[in-house]
């Protein structure tokens, strides 16, 4: 579900990027990119931008020769959302809220998992070790891996049922220690209660209206199954839009070259995005990911490349359009789309304005794109 704003905004601008963009020179990036906690502990997101959001002393009309974005072709098959789709989507949010099936209606039998609750006693009174909480906890009839016959005393009762199992324990059940309470060889009752048999696992709730506002209304102002499902549509759409748009224009644009700044820019927002997904896991950066920065970097380099191409690209776009100017109401209005329970003034003082004007930017880009695009399926405003 829905990560920190913190997170997400770390590499907003990544979401739909493809790789497998071709092999290009490798920038001489060498000591330039910082792999170091302290960097990342206040990493600054408008490092490298200036008060519009572009990069720093930095036409991109200089490195990139634009190619057909106005007017571009959109196939049939990216503006086709199907229902299985939208429903696998939908099933992959249900898993969250999925639970075990409990069968209630009938008697417990052999081969059945069933959940109980117990307390124990040996000669009347309770011992450590003898409880099980207030959980419960599983067994399958029939099956005593521990204590013989506990199980099979079990068998019978229905869910609801409160009982006495009798069992005497092994007399090497526990290894002794000289002067301790030990249960071995010992006579124990357990009061029992069967709470429920346990039918299919992992069961995905009922989508109802009501279920959709009660978990989906604050974070996606859903409240009904319908309006969810064109909610998920929507999506997928703006997805599959942003992915080809991006990939399209890296196919047909043009760059002469990919100056250091940006690539180093793109490599240290993505360590910035993964070191804080790390820290709120309690985690440092190698143990998280399971490499080093400098090694991540190197394995990812062609996705940041690529990262750093489409920023670029889409930077040239706003050059070469003025009407485009990102203003403050344009920002204000980007994040209240995208985190419409967040503070404003929290992403200004986590962020600042240089990087709030660059996604902001990058959004906007790349709908006028979508605006302006020749579409051969169904338009985004006929889903």
């Amino acid at each position: 579900m829905k990560k920190a704003v913190s997170v997400v905004l770390a590499l907003f601008i990544c979401v739909g990027i493809v790789s497998g963009c071709g092999k290009n020179e490798k920038n001489d990036n060498g000591g330039k990119v910082k792999f170091t906690s302290e960097y990342y502990d206040s990493f600054d997101y408008g490092n490298r931008l200036d008060s519009d959001g572009c990069f720093t002393g930095i036409s991109a009309l200089d490195f990139v020769t634009l190619g057909t974005y106005k007017g571009m072709e959109i196939p049939e098959s990216v503006t086709d959302i199907t229902s299985g789709a939208v429903q696998s989507e939908i099933n992959t949010m249900l898993k969250k809220y999925a639970e075990d099936e409990h069968i209630t209606d009938r008697a417990a039998k052999t081969g059945d998992v069933v959940n109980i609750t117990y307390v124990a006693t040996i000669d009347g009174e309770p011992f450590d070790g003898g409880s099980s909480g207030d959980e419960g906890v599983d067994i399958e009839i029939g099956k005593d891996n521990l204590l013989e016959n506990f199980t099979e005393q079990c068998n019978g009762h229905f869910p609801g049922d409160s009982f006495e199992v009798y069992i005497t324990y092994p007399d090497d059940y526990e290894e002794a220690k000289e002067g301790e309470f030990t249960v071995n060889g010992k006579d124990a009752v357990f009061a029992v209660t069967l709470n429920y048999i346990i039918g299919e696992k992992n069961v995905l709730p009922k989508l109802t209206d009501n279920f959709v506002t009660e978990h989906f209304a604050q974070q996606y102002k859903w409240n009904t199954v319908e309006g969810m499902k064109n909610g998920i549509r929507q999506i997928l759409l703006n997805q599959n839009l942003s992915s080809y748009i991006q990939s399209k224009l890296l196919s047909e644009c043009k760059i002469s070259k990919l100056p250091d700044s940006v690539y180093i820019y793109q490599a240290e927002s993505m360590l910035a995005y993964y070191y804080k997904a790390a820290t709120q896991n309690e985690m440092t950066f190698d143990t998280y990911i399971g490499k080093s920065m400098e090694t991540f970097v190197d394995e990812n380099d062609e996705k940041i490349k690529a990262q750093a191409k489409i920023s670029l690209i889409l930077q040239a776009i706003y050059e070469e359009n003025p009407d485009l100017k990102v203003t403050e109401d344009d920002i204000k209005a980007f994040y209240a789309q995208f985190f419409p329970d967040e503070e404003y003034e929290n992403a200004i003082n986590n962020f600042g304005v240089a990087y709030l004007s660059m996604v902001t930017m990058n959004e906007k880009v790349l709908n006028y794109i979508r605006e302006n695009a020749d579409y051969k399926g169904p338009k985004p405003s006929d889903n």
